[in-house]
C-alpha cells in the first residue's frame, strides 16, 4: 500500500517520526514506551499520539506486549512510504 500524506492528515505529525516507529515496530523492538519516547527525544505522551495515529489514520495492526515489553504488529501492515517530488 502506497501512503501520500497531505497536511491535514498528519496533523502535525513527523512523518520521520512515523517512520522510525515503524521501522522499530517491524522489528518489536520499541521498547517501552517510556523507551520509545526517551530514544525518540519526545514526550511519552506524544508516543501515544503517534501510536494512535498510526492506528487510526493508517489502519496500522498494533499491540504492545507486556511480556516483551515492545509495540508490534499483529499482522504484517503492508505500509510503504514512498517520496516523490513535486
Amino acid at each position: 500500500m502506497k501512503l501520500y500524506f497531505s497536511a491535514p492528515m498528519l496533523r502535525g505529525m513527523n512523518i520521520r517520526v512515523v517512520i522510525r516507529i515503524h521501522e522499530m515496530i517491524s522489528m518489536e523492538s520499541t521498547g517501552k514506551p517510556s523507551d520509545l519516547a526517551h530514544l525518540l527525544n519526545v514526550s511519552e505522551r506524544t508516543v501515544y499520539n503517534y501510536i494512535s495515529f498510526m492506528k487510526e489514520e493508517l489502519k496500522a495492526p498494533i499491540n504492545y506486549s507486556a511480556v516483551k515489553e515492545s509495540y508490534y504488529y499483529t499482522e504484517y501492515p503492508g505500509l510503504r512510504f514512498v517520496f516523490e517530488k513535486n
